[in-house]
């Protein structure tokens, strides 16, 4: 699951570019609703889920496993809760915007403070919870463009820091390369 991560966000960014050629008009692009829907899926949905069960997958420590579980539980919850708000409540709508993509959801609770926390600590915590240590290189690369984004590009925080994915799959490629010191016969994480 954790060698997928570049892959799967090779999948939302080609998502989003679809939504970029609809937005712009251009020939290819065939609406931004559906491309748009499905990088959301990936963005609001997958992440908070799939970051730190991909982390209690490869952790051999059943004190960092109990921590992860929990960090688990709430991404469950955080996905479950976003992906219910984006088919039946939220209303998203994707806009260019400061040469941008943003995406605007009609209601206060999927903007508000205390959703986007709930979010983050599925989503950029568990690689700092692992007790592979080369794990934390994905957690700095994602606490870095996390914090970049949320800073410099406030309006265009679920686009751009998906951007930042390039450089988060860069690390996950490094940390899957490196032989794991338990692993002495398998020679690699799997």
């Amino acid at each position: 699951m954790f060698s997928a991560i570049p892959l799967l966000f090779g999948l939302q960014q080609f998502s989003e570019g679809f939504v970029w050629l609809a937005l712009t008009g251009h020939p290819a692009g065939f609406g931004a609703e559906p491309p748009g829907l499905i990088f959301l899926l990936f963005a609001q949905v997958i992440w908070p889920l799939w970051v730190p069960w991909s982390v209690v997958r490869m952790e051999r420590d059943s004190g960092y496993q109990t921590l992860l579980r929990i960090l688990t539980g709430l991404g469950f919850a955080v996905s479950a809760f976003l992906l219910i708000g984006m088919l039946f409540f939220f209303e998203p709508v994707a806009v260019i915007s400061g040469n941008h993509i943003r995406y605007d959801f009609q209601s206060f609770v999927h903007t508000s403070k205390y959703t986007g926390f709930l979010y983050v600590l599925p989503t950029v915590l568990p690689p700092f919870l692992s007790a592979a240590k080369r794990c934390r290189v994905l957690g700095w690369a994602n606490l870095a463009s996390f914090f970049i984004t949320k800073f410099f590009f406030t309006e265009h925080i679920i686009s751009v820091w998906c951007y930042f994915a390039a450089i988060m799959s860069a690390s996950v490629v490094w940390i899957v390369s490196q032989p794991h010191p338990a692993d002495a016969n398998a020679g690699h994480m799997q």
